[in-house]
């Protein structure tokens, strides 16, 4: 009897020095877990709601952190991640956990996957995208706008006042360290000038897609060429106050995505109208097919009486397309097809009217003109058309030709 109560002491100790050497999460509220431990993440989720609750937000940011690493098919703690940063206030790092949760989500929807709570949250982490963007791209403007005041009063000055030039351009490349014009006006009036600490400026850490995947950045569209150089003020429709809220679509800092199985033309509220001689500009990339023909372009010279006119210049699989409406009749005008096989390339479609002239343009090269009938012109409405796809547009502009 003795021998075996020995027996029983001799495996407790052993099996409570085999729990000690388990690889651990660490304690947290008196509970050891297996890092991995789907409990221990819903566990910590709790603790770092009830963090944000005190206004912790640190702490709260960090097991919201932890809780992704318990498990990563937690979306839910992605999104806290970005309120906690949103408290604080981090706005860079707090869009970016709100995307990553988004994007995460946003493929859920689309296999029918995602959980009622993740669809609500994913609206939030929307909306809160769309302000924060908004607001930190009104902060670089304004820095933009104070670097330019900046150069220009170094050039108009450089002659008369070198000393107070020199003031100007150390302030700004204090703010821009590699702002290559400002360095060079610094040499050329004798001051040495270090290069940037560090080198070249480091860039910005890549978006994230599908929970983590790195995604490549949308490069900015390029800069207007040719006739589209003669318009002097364009106006930007890449904005909710331009086309308002429409189902299966979505705007961002720097886009429109449209998510849409259906076919549609989208009129602004407001009716954006131009006269007889404008150019368009318009950048889009499909990055998914519902149907035989998805596309999505713009229209122009929309006039819905005495006869509904219209003219679009789309994108569609493997070309671009130029269709005139009037009535009853509808046509394609012309086709271009694209030099690129890479489905989900950008592409840029603009137009050049002056009067009964319609110039196409496709990814900067003049690709045919085409003469408006008698008695008809292209002055109307803008608007969007776009079918059975899923599409994004980062750039939509117009403007008057002198």
């Amino acid at each position: 009897m003795v021998v075996w109560r020995a027996r029983r002491i001799f495996a407790g100790i052993v099996a409570v020095l085999a729990l000690a050497c388990l690889p651990v999460s660490g304690p947290i509220g008196g509970r050891i877990a297996v890092a991995g431990d789907a409990g221990l993440a819903k566990f910590l989720l709790k603790g770092g709601k009830d963090d944000l609750g005190k206004k912790q937000y640190d702490a709260a940011f960090s097991k919201f952190a932890r809780a992704e690493q318990e498990d990563p098919s937690l979306l839910e703690a992605v999104f806290w991640q970005g309120l906690a940063l949103d408290r604080k206030p981090d706005v860079k790092a707090a869009v970016a956990a709100y995307r990553r949760f988004a994007a995460a989500v946003d493929a859920k929807v689309r296999s029918a996957s995602a959980t009622r709570d993740e669809s609500a949250l994913l609206r939030t982490a929307q909306d809160r995208i769309a302000v924060l963007a908004t607001g930190e791209v009104e902060r670089r403007k304004l820095d933009d706008a104070f670097v330019e005041a900046l150069l220009n009063f170094a050039k108009s000055n450089a002659a008369k006042d070198p000393v107070t030039t020199i003031k100007a351009l150390r302030l700004l490349t204090s703010a821009r360290p590699d702002h290559a014009a400002a360095r060079q006006m610094l040499e050329k009036l004798g001051v040495a000038v270090e290069p940037p600490a560090g080198g070249a400026p480091a860039s910005a850490p890549p978006p994230r897609g599908e929970f983590g995947s790195a995604i490549a950045p949308v490069p900015k569209p390029a800069a207007p060429i040719g006739p589209f150089l003669l318009v002097k003020n364009w106006t930007d429709h890449v904005t909710a106050q331009t086309f308002g809220n429409n189902g299966g679509w979505r705007y961002d800092v720097d886009r429109i995505t449209i998510d849409d199985r259906s076919t549609g033309m989208i009129r602004a509220p407001s009716e954006v109208k131009l006269g007889t001689r404008y150019a368009v500009e318009f950048d889009c990339r499909m990055l998914e097919a519902y149907g035989p023909k998805p596309l999505v372009g713009f229209v122009f010279g929309f006039q819905p009486k005495p006869v509904r006119h219209l003219y679009t210049w789309f994108e569609t699989t493997g070309a671009a397309i130029l269709h005139r409406g009037a009535g009853e009749e509808v046509a394609d005008i012309a086709r271009v097809e694209f030099e690129t096989n890479d489905a989900a390339a950008w592409h840029r479609l603009g137009v050049v009217v002056r009067g009964r002239t319609i110039e196409y343009w496709l990814d900067g090269r003049k690709r045919g003109e085409h003469e408006i009938r008698e008695g008809e012109d292209a002055s109307g409405e803008l608007g969007v058309f776009h079918q059975s796809c899923r599409a994004e547009i980062r750039l939509y502009r117009s403007g008057a030709l002198p």
